[in-house]
């Protein structure tokens, strides 16, 4: 029982990782009125990137940042 457990939960991985394809480059594309939060990303990804999620919690906001195409700030 614990062993299907484990190889039904390992199966969905890979079945995200396959279908996420982490060797291209992606986006994000959503509706007009749809919110993206951090969760749900979080629900979509590999347990890898999963893991590496963290929250900042900053004070006397708001802030602003520009990033390039390639992650780079600009």
């Amino acid at each position: 029982l614990q062993f299907s457990r484990k190889a039904k939960f390992a199966s969905q991985q890979v079945s995200k990782v396959t279908s996420i394809q982490p060797e291209r480059a992606g986006f994000i594309e959503k509706e007009d009125d749809e919110v993206i939060t951090q969760d749900v990303i979080r629900q979509h990804v590999d347990l890898g990137s999963a893991t590496k999620q963290f929250e900042l919690s900053l004070n006397s906001g708001p802030y602003s940042i520009n990033y390039s195409r390639s992650g780079r700030l600009a």
